[in-house]
């Protein structure tokens, strides 16, 4: 939560001007005009020589918040003129807000933290998962793939790229590209980089789209690698020892997932690949398809979200696959919905209380935070340009 400065005895409110300004008892050392100070994320950069988060720190203009900013490693902190805005790095935060929050500056400084949440992910981020191993910090087009001249003979750059994007992540993102894009063809890609791991689970939204699904798989992977046999879907009609996962690749229907007795769900576990087709299915957390999917997801070690449509007005509906594939930097829903979402309260019915999370706040950060982090999208239009 962020910390409030609060009128010490001895201060007063002038409500002259119609407005509230906080007034310094007398002999109390006053750091100028009284204003709200906020923290935002700027910047996420994965430079191999030195991977680093930039915040941003909104306040309207105050001279001893300024010297103090001037007082820090210019290489660390710095104004950028154009977008009016200073900007200091993730690795003085905790520094900067500890002064800002001492007695030399309260209680005419009011300052909004960064979430907690939001603290633990970035540390995880920047000091966990970019030293994972040394292609986090690679130039996408550099990150190595491990694909078959078959595969590479049939898809085009920018889906090659987008393979790439996912194998920089360690495996755990969300393709989200537009329609007809070609967001099946790169699943198929990471599963094929990532072989030593199968089998594979993919999950889709009915028999048909399985179906669908094993036609790609042996264009585009086929044998010798993998042979039709190979290829299992699970259907409804089939016998009970033929309703299990099995074959090296497996297609559950979500619905299908739902009817599986418990002790088969649990078996699922053992698969260190999942795929999620049409993931924005897992919109809201209370759902049974949700409920049965994000474990598979969560347990697995390499993990991918397919969605044409991923609701970027409504984060609340982001938040599941979020959680899913990056649960240490999304692991809460009430702080996602409080940052992202504007969560208020709201009344029913017999005056029932709950929250409203229906709007969006700090969309760019969350933006910059998806687009860094776990998502890859493209739209037609940008990809016909670049071909041009």
């Amino acid at each position: 939560m962020p910390r409030s400065s609060h009128l010490s005895d001895g201060n007063h409110v002038n409500k002259s001007n119609n407005s509230a300004a906080y007034v310094p008892a007398a002999g109390m050392v006053h750091p100028g005009p009284c204003v709200d100070l906020a923290f935002s994320i700027f910047k996420l950069q994965r430079d191999p020589a030195t991977p680093s988060v930039w915040l941003s720190v909104s306040f309207v203009t105050q001279p001893s918040i300024s010297s103090l900013l001037r007082s820090l490693p210019t290489t660390q902190v710095h104004y950028d003129d154009r977008l009016k805005l200073w900007l200091i790095s993730f690795e003085l935060y905790e520094h900067v807000v500890s002064r800002l929050t001492s007695t030399e500056y309260q209680p005419c400084v009011r300052v909004q933290e960064l979430p907690r949440f939001l603290v633990s992910g970035l540390s995880w981020w920047l000091r966990a998962h970019l030293k994972l191993t040394p292609i986090a910090l690679l130039p996408l087009d550099l990150v190595p793939v491990n694909l078959t001249p078959q595969f590479l003979d049939q898809v085009l750059p920018y889906q090659l790229q987008g393979i790439r994007y996912v194998v920089q992540r360690h495996g755990r993102a969300l393709i989200a590209d537009e329609m007809g894009l070609g967001k099946t063809c790169q699943a198929i890609g990471v599963m094929l980089h990532y072989r030593q791991l199968w089998p594979v689970l993919v999950l889709v939204p009915n028999e048909v789209l399985a179906e669908q699904w094993k036609r790609e798989i042996l264009r585009f992977i086929g044998p010798p690698l993998i042979a039709e046999s190979d290829i299992h879907i699970v259907r409804p009609k089939q016998k009970r020892e033929c309703r299990q996962a099995m074959g090296s690749i497996c297609l559950i229907s979500y619905s299908m997932l739902e009817r599986m007795p418990m002790e088969a769900q649990s078996a699922l576990h053992r698969y260190r690949i999942v795929i999620a087709d049409e993931a924005h299915l897992l919109k809201s957390r209370d759902t049974k398809t949700s409920r049965n999917t994000v474990p598979l997801l969560k347990a697995a070690q390499v993990a991918v979200c397919i969605t044409g449509t991923p609701h970027p007005n409504r984060p609340e509906e982001l938040f599941v696959m979020c959680n899913a594939l990056a649960e240490k930097l999304f692991p809460s829903y009430d702080a996602f919905t409080s940052r992202y979402c504007n969560a208020k309260p709201a009344y029913f019915a017999r005056a029932t209380k709950v929250m409203d999370v229906s709007g969006s706040s700090h969309e760019g950060e969350l933006k910059l935070l998806l687009e860094e982090v776990l998502m890859i999208r493209r739209m037609k239009a940008d990809v016909l340009k670049v071909s041009d």
